[in-house]
């Protein structure tokens, strides 16, 4: 709820997603989960975008880049998130 919520409020964004390296993840739309799923060998912990979030342990913004869902141009804001105890979630 809190995704859907921020996404239909920002009209600069198109999706909000939070995902891990082991769970599908939690998009704010039904629509897009059921594209995702049926993406062959899509694994968002894959993505240069997570990766590159991951590898600075920090908030990043890509270049722009060609969507494997929409084929439109976007750029993604990634973060990683920690618990208290400073793990990655």
């Amino acid at each position: 709820m809190v995704l859907k919520s921020i996404v239909s409020k920002n009209p600069y964004l198109s999706l909000g997603y939070f995902a891990t390296e082991t769970s599908m993840p939690i998009f704010d739309n039904q629509e897009t989960i059921d594209v995702i799923k049926n993406l062959n060998g899509f694994q968002v912990s894959e993505r240069p975008w997570y990766q590159k979030a991951k590898l600075a342990g920090q908030t990043i913004w890509t270049e722009t880049y060609v969507d494997a869902n929409t084929k439109k141009p976007v750029v993604t804001c990634a973060s990683p998130v920690f618990k208290a105890d400073n793990i990655r979630i």
